[in-house]
Parts: structure tokens; C-alpha cells; sequence
């Protein structure tokens, strides 16, 4: 054969995993904090008595911090956390922003890069997350980790500690989560009226008048008993306060004569408008933006002024560095929002985002929006049309995905609310790079949301030729995670409504019909039926015939439908068309490379040639890892399930046991999305098992085939052939199998 395997890899050494004391210890803090905790004793001592006053060689123990938002539960956990860690009560003091799988899978990745485990990188978020998990369940050091402002369980559930030791706090404003998954709760209150008036004086204690105290005090305590002694709504009044200059007696007569009668709460209405009519033409735009971020990681990037770059006209301020300096030191001044001076990340409260948010007018509201998409959409990367992927881009929309997420779950609120949210292109257009990147990460379940959301947002466009372009990649997209879950039959029938809207598009465009009807050559590949595979990938090679360079994807997927054929003479030269494109391009990168030496393991597979299926195998892994991309991704287990194939058909028993072992565990997180996957890993680990002379050997192996069949029965209930590969393989996406 002309393909030529590449030269022998040296067996790769991973380092072992870290001695429990090989971790110095280590305080991690939110980026942005407040140094303003103030009289929470009792908190503290009630914290101690959950948590327990002796942490060492004790059973797991966890506590949420629950109250209504702006009460002070990140402050108290973060302060808590310090001062116990001061006192050496914990080794190790961890933070983990638990609003969204996003920011969660990003906090694991932080801790794990700050603790320096080996093997964590940037890029690999699950991986790190399994980094983390291990060391927290094996370390003899003492731990507290805070799940900061946690929406529900079942968020944070994929990220709570299994370990049998340690501590956890959640602050949450759920308060179901003292019940579960925390072992005890404790609610954090405002406060009294006496205690919020001193918290309002220790605010202001470099503005008073001390000849005036007994003024000051009265004042105090009647501002504070207005505002019910919460303790954000105290800090946002301080703070305008101390911006007005005014003496406390007189800014009390002044927001007394605007008094909310409505409701029990209009004081806190009061307030806000108080804070937000204050702002200038500069910040009220700015503070429009944020308020649609993800609150805890708003990067100096999102509004630095590059070359070429062009704003908002409501931004275009930001063109000068020095007003937009001005416009963010006034968000800064008022408390509205916090910026950590080591790291430059700006972070903002979701209860300032919200009220803001509802002091806008719909119009304002709207506008502001589309700002923050535009922000977004400006820094997140676009796919490349002529390549079809996202894989060389993963660095930079890790780096912005949660914002995209956020500004995506903004809008499905907004579709909630009376009027008409219109939103433009641009916010379709950054939810499909996003679904992009989500579909080729293995994120199902953003994937699937940002799917829909991203449906809703193709009704609200005009009509017209773009509209039916946007639906048509969306419905491509679900028809490729669909494919990617083993649904042939629903892939196919998506890719064929998508050819539709392809065909009827006038002028045609010919990267997008090929494209598809690629797609639809690969799905019936899948699915078995071979001869109407062929038939696609003609008609898509047809739409591409006055272009250069036919896309490797599509050129190495063809080659797998001939080899599933017994085609191997036609495949052969499709993959060794492949190997001499990539050598004279070498833009293609690692994702590629690692697909076309997959596809060349699988044809060595065919030929039984399984020294040579071995090395590309083998190649194929040693390309994703490359790529810097997560050890967890189904890929990646496949290289790994492909080379416990070879190596017992090779008679190497123990070496395909332990690859067969590995790839289950990369199999078991998608279980029951792709049941049929995790089954074929358990057959074939099953099948090594029985050879190997243990006997436990021998009982696990009875054990994992009928797992096996429990989880094939799952993908098919029908079924009834349990015996062979190709039982299993069949429901295996066509680059997997």
C-alpha cells in the first residue's frame, strides 16, 4: 500500500499522579472581592460548628450559605475561608464560580493549574476536572472548597466532591440546597436596623462630621431601617453618599422625598434609580453591557480598542482609552461594579444586573443587548468556510463561551417578558460559531440549548434568503450531534431538509451543497447503507468540482464508506489522496491529522496488517493530545478502544486490558447519551478479560458482558445480537467506529 505509517512513537510516560504532599499550601480567592465584611460573628461560629472544629482524618462535611441576593454570602464565604486558612485550619483553600457548567468547568481548570497537577492544561476541562476530583479524594492535606452563588443541584451536582474527606460551602440563594447536596444549611439574613446603621457609619467613616454624631447616628439607623439592613442595598447608598459629598442628614431628606408607596420594597427601587440616573453618557451604556455578561470574568478584552476594531455608536467612546477609563471609574465609584487590580477582570453583582436591566426602557434594554453581542461577537472566532471546523480556534472560544452562553440565556429570558425583543443577525451568528464549537467539544447539553434558543432567535429575524441560511445551518448542526449520538435515521433526515434549503437558495452556494451533501454521504455510511453513501459523496465531489483542494473530511469519509464496502483498492487511493494533500497543506492541522491516521488505522484494521493499524492508531492519538485538547473526548477514547482492539488481535493481552480500561472511563461520562459506545468498550474489555488466566479476570469479564448487553438493549431495544462488533459498531458515529 502507498500509505505509509508514520515512524514509531515512543510509548508515552504520563508522570504519576501527585503524593498528597507534594501540594504546598494554597489559598485561592474570587477575582473580585469586597474587603467590607462587617459583624458576622455568628455566622462564623455557626459555620464552625456545621464544618466541625477538627477538619483532619474526619468525614466529608459541606454547609450552604443561603439568603436572597446582596445579603453578603460570598463575602462571609470568602472571609471565612481566609481566616480559617490563616489560622492553618486548611492546608488548602479553593474557589469555584458555580453559576453555569461553564464557569464551573473553567474553576476546576484554574485550581488544577494552580495547584500545578500533572497534566493540567488551559484547554482540558474535563481532564482538569478529574485532575482535581483525584487529588481532593486522595490528599492527606486539609480542604475547604466554596461553590460560589450556585443556581441548583443540578448544576453543581457533575462538580460536587465524592471524597470521603474535606470540606465544601455553597452560597446559593436556593435554599434546597441545605438539604441536598450539602448536609447542613445555614441562612444568612440582613441585618437588624441597629447593626445595619453601624455597618452604613463603618462605610462612611472617613465622611463624617464627628461634631454632628448624634445626627449621624439617628440618621444612620433611620437610612438603614429603610432599607431593611441589607447589606448590598447599604453598600450601593454609602457609595452615593461618599460620590455626593453629602452630609448623611441631608441625603436622608432627599431620598425621603421620593418615597415608594406601591410595595414594601419600593425603597430599594428608590435606590437604584438612584445609583443608575446618576450615570453619564459614557457608563450607561458601559453598565448596559455588562449587565448581559457572565458577571464573574468580564476581561479588559471585551472593550479594548484594537486596530480596525469598530463600537457600538452608544460605544464609541471606547475609542479613547482615557474615557473609557473615565466611564469604567465611575461604575467603580458608584459599587456597581469591582475590578481586581492584579488581574484587571471587572465583576459585577446579578442582583446589579437585574435592577438594571428593569430600569431600562424596553428600547434601552434591547439596544444594550445588541451591544454586548456586538462586543462578543467581535472576539469570538469565526469558522473557516473552506476547512468546515473550529478545532484550531478552541483556545479562544474557551475564553469567551460562557459569555456567549449568558448573552444566549439573557434572551430566552427576554422572550418571557411583553414587547417585542427584535434582536438582529449578529446575535444568530455568534450563537452558530458557538453551537460550532459546542458540537465539536462534546458540550451536549449547551449544544442542545443554544439550539433552541438559537431557533427562537431565527423567528424574530426579517424573512428572507438569510433567515432560511441561518435555519439551515442550525438544522445541520443538530443533524450532526444527532449523528454524533448514533440517531443515523434522525441525522439523515435532517441533513436531507437542510440539502432542501441549500438547493431552493438563489445564488446557490457550492461549499455549502457540498458540505451537505457530504453529510448525508457520512450519515448512510453510518447507518449501513453503503451504495446511497457513495451517491452523496459523488454528488457532493460534483458540487465542488470547480473548486480547489476538496475538503480531507469529506475526501477521508468517502474512503471509510469503501472500506465498509470491501472496497479497499478505492479507499486505498482515497487516503493516500488524503496523505499527499495534508503534507502539502499543512493549514489542515492536528484535528485532521488525527481523523485521517484514524481512518488509516481502521483500513490497516481491514487488511489485518495490525502492526501498521498499531502505529496510526497510535498517531491519530499522539495528534488530538497535540492539539492540546481534553483526554475525555470521545475521540480520544476511540484511539484508545482502537488500539485494545489491535493489541488483542496482536495477543498482547494485558496491554489491551489496560487501553480497553482507559477508554471506558472516557465512555462512562457519556453513558447514557451514547449507550452503544460504552457498550462496545465493556464487550471488547469483556473479550480481553476472558483470555487473561485470573480468575477474578474471568468474573469481571461475565460481569462486563452483561453490561454490555444492558446498555446496547438502551440504544436498541430490539436487539438481539450481542456477539459480534459490528452489533455495537453499528450505532458508533462513522469516524468513531
Amino acid at each position: 500500500m502507498a500509505v505509509q505509517p508514520p515512524p514509531p512513537r515512543p510509548i508515552e510516560v504520563l508522570p504519576p499522579p501527585p503524593r498528597p504532599s507534594d501540594v504546598p499550601r494554597c489559598l485561592m480567592l474570587p477575582p473580585s472581592r469586597t474587603i467590607r465584611l462587617f459583624d458576622r460573628v455568628d455566622v462564623f461560629q455557626n459555620l464552625d460548628k456545621s464544618l466541625g472544629p477538627d477538619v483532619r482524618g474526619t468525614s466529608f462535611r459541606s454547609v450552604a450559605l443561603h439568603g436572597i441576593g446582596g445579603v453578603g454570602k460570598s463575602s462571609v464565604a470568602c472571609s471565612y475561608m481566609e481566616a480559617r486558612f490563616k489560622e492553618s485550619v486548611y492546608d488548602v483553600g479553593l474557589w469555584v464560580s458555580g453559576e453555569k457548567p461553564a464557569s464551573l468547568r473553567q474553576s476546576f481548570t484554574d485550581i488544577a493549574l494552580r495547584l500545578k497537577l500533572p497534566g493540567a492544561n488551559p484547554q482540558h476541562h474535563e481532564a482538569n476536572f478529574h485532575l482535581v476530583h483525584d487529588w481532593l479524594q486522595s490528599t492527606d492535606r486539609s480542604w475547604l472548597v466554596v461553590y460560589d452563588n450556585v443556581e441548583s443541584a443540578e448544576i453543581l451536582m457533575p462538580y460536587w466532591p465524592t471524597s470521603t474527606n474535606g470540606r465544601a460551602i455553597i452560597t446559593t440563594r436556593n435554599d434546597s440546597l441545605a438539604f441536598e447536596p450539602a448536609s447542613d444549611g445555614l441562612e444568612v439574613t440582613s441585618w437588624d436596623d441597629k447593626t445595619g446603621s453601624k455597618f452604613l457609619l463603618h462605610l462612611l467613616k472617613k465622611n463624617i462630621d464627628r461634631q454632628s454624631a448624634e445626627t449621624v447616628d439617628d440618621s444612620a439607623f433611620a437610612l438603614a431601617k429603610r432599607l431593611g439592613g441589607h447589606a448590598l442595598m447599604i453598600s450601593q447608598m454609602a457609595g452615593l453618599i461618599h460620590r455626593y459629598k453629602f452630609p448623611i442628614e441631608d441625603f436622608l431628606a432627599v431620598y425621603l422625598r421620593n418615597p415608594q408607596t406601591t410595595h414594601e420594597r419600593d425603597e430599594f427601587k428608590a435606590i437604584w434609580e438612584a445609583s443608575f440616573a446618576s450615570l453619564s453618557k459614557d457608563s450607561k451604556p458601559l453598565m448596559g453591557v455588562i449587565s448581559f455578561l457572565m458577571p464573574d470574568n468580564i476581561t479588559p478584552e471585551i472593550f479594548a480598542n484594537v486596530e480596525g476594531r469598530h463600537f457600538p455608536a452608544d460605544l464609541s467612546f471606547c475609542d479613547n482609552d482615557f474615557r473609557l477609563l473615565e466611564a469604567l471609574a465611575e461604575l467603580f465609584g458608584l459599587a456597581l461594579v469591582k475590578k481586581d487590580e492584579d488581574t484587571g477582570i471587572m465583576s459585577v453583582h446579578r442582583m446589579v444586573q437585574t435592577q438594571f436591566k428593569y430600569f431600562l426602557s424596553p428600547e434601552q434594554r434591547l439596544r444594550y443587548f445588541e451591544n454586548a453581542v456586538a462586543l462578543i461577537f467581535d472576539l469570538f472566532p469565526s469558522e473557516d468556510i473552506e476547512v468546515g471546523q473550529m478545532y484550531e480556534n478552541w483556545e479562544m472560544c474557551n475564553r469567551h463561551i460562557q459569555h456567549v452562553i449568558n448573552l444566549r440565556d439573557c434572551f430566552a429570558e427576554e422572550q418571557k417578558l411583553p414587547g417585542n425583543f427584535q434582536v438582529s443577525f449578529k446575535l444568530c451568528e455568534l450563537l452558530l460559531r458557538s453551537q460550532r464549537f459546542l458540537l465539536e467539544s462534546n458540550e451536549m447539553k449547551d449544544f442542545e440549548e443554544t439550539c433552541r434558543v438559537n431557533l427562537m432567535v431565527v423567528e424574530c429575524l426579517e424573512p428572507g434568503a438569510q433567515k432560511e441560511s441561518y435555519k439551515a445551518t442550525i438544522i445541520s448542526h443538530q443533524a450532526q450531534m444527532a449523528e454524533n449520538l448514533g440517531d443515523h435515521e434522525t441525522a439523515i433526515r435532517l441533513h436531507k431538509e437542510d440539502y432542501k434549503i441549500q438547493l431552493a437558495k438563489q445564488p446557490r452556494n457550492l461549499y455549502f451543497l457540498s458540505y451537505t451533501a457530504g453529510n448525508l454521504g457520512y450519515s448512510y455510511s453510518s447507518a449501513g447503507n453503503q451504495t446511497e453513501a457513495l451517491k452523496w459523496f459523488q454528488t457532493s465531489r460534483e458540487w465542488w468540482s470547480n473548486m480547489p483542494n476538496r475538503p480531507l473530511n469529506i475526501l477521508v469519509n468517502e474512503a471509510r464508506a469503501y472500506i465498509l464496502l470491501g472496497d479497499l483498492e478505492t479507499a486505498e487511493k482515497l487516503l493516500d489522496s488524503f496523505e499527499k494533500q495534508a503534507r502539502s497543506d499543512k493549514s489542515q492541522g492536528w484535528a485532521m491529522n488525527a481523523d485521517g491516521y484514524f481512518a488509516i488505522g481502521v483500513f490497516d484494521l481491514h487488511r489485518k496488517d495490525f502492526e501498521s493499524a498499531e502505529q496510526h492508531f497510535s498517531a491519530a492519538r499522539q495528534a488530538w493530545l497535540k492539539g492540546d485538547q481534553t483526554r475525555l473526548h470521545p475521540f480520544y477514547g476511540a484511539c484508545l478502544y482502537k488500539l485494545g482492539v489491535v493489541y488483542l488481535s496482536q495477543g498482547k493481552v494485558e496491554a489491551a486490558i489496560n487501553h480497553l480500561r482507559d477508554s471506558v472511563v472516557i465512555t462512562q461520562a457519556d453513558k447514557d447519551k451514547r449507550p452503544a459506545e460504552h457498550a462496545r468498550v465493556l464487550f471488547k474489555l469483556s473479550e480481553a478479560l476472558s483470555q487473561d488466566a485470573s480468575d477474578d479476570s474471568l468474573d469481571e469479564a461475565v460481569k462486563l458482558r452483561d453490561e454490555a448487553e444492558v446498555y446496547l438493549r438502551k440504544q436498541d431495544p430490539n436487539t438481539n445480537n450481542f456477539s459480534t462488533d459490528e452489533a455495537y459498531d453499528r450505532f458508533v458515529t462513522l469516524d468513531r467506529r
